[in-house]
């Protein structure tokens, strides 16, 4: 199975204004900086909690048409395609009557419609492909307050201490405030 982003979030969760209020930067001289932390901060953000902050799309790819496809970047808003190769190994595209979208806690899933059969894939690694929509929605309002504030620790962080290891003191793991505040969010698969 792999997992890819085919189009970016269009916006950040933090605005480079809330940022600089966090790190309490002076102007803009290190605005370029301070925006590079932030996608850094963001990319972390998503990577630890496997979830998707502001919307993105995201194709999976799954070696057959099993019974149900569990999608592994969340929250799922919508699935825009199901494609797969034939046993001719023709790619063919799923109608989007022939399958549904199910929310559960052990993960979002798309599952053939009742009295619906999936059909027979070709029999090849990642024969099968779904495209969907992932994310809180498409502006920093709606993300959740716990990962915009981890997102700014992150910044901080990094703002203060530019290097990888401080010459002056013992080198430091990243803030335990930013671990407690993303837990409880995190996806386990």
């Amino acid at each position: 199975m792999g997992l890819i982003r085919v189009t970016a979030p269009e916006a950040e969760p933090v605005e480079l204004d809330q940022a600089r209020l966090q790190v309490r930067a002076d102007g803009d001289n290190e605005d370029d900086l301070i925006e590079a932390y932030l996608l850094a901060a963001r990319e972390y953000v998503e990577t630890y909690t496997g979830l998707a902050l502001i919307d993105q799309e995201w194709e999976q790819t799954a070696d057959s048409l099993d019974e149900e496809i569990v999608l592994r970047k969340r929250p799922v808003k919508s699935v825009a395609s199901v494609k797969y190769f034939d046993t001719n190994n023709v790619e063919q595209t799923l109608d989007s009557g022939s399958y549904r979208l199910v929310k559960r806690d052990s993960g979002d899933q798309v599952l053939i419609s009742t009295g619906v059969a999936w059909p027979v894939a070709y029999p090849i690694e990642g024969s099968v492909t779904v495209r969907f929509i992932s994310g809180f929605g498409d502006a920093a309002e709606s993300v959740p307050a716990a990962m915009k504030q981890a997102i700014k620790l992150l910044v901080a962080h990094w703002f203060a201490n530019r290097e990888a290891v401080s010459a002056k003191s013992e080198p430091k793991e990243v803030p335990m405030g930013v671990e407690a505040l993303l837990f409880p969010h995190r996806v386990f698969y």
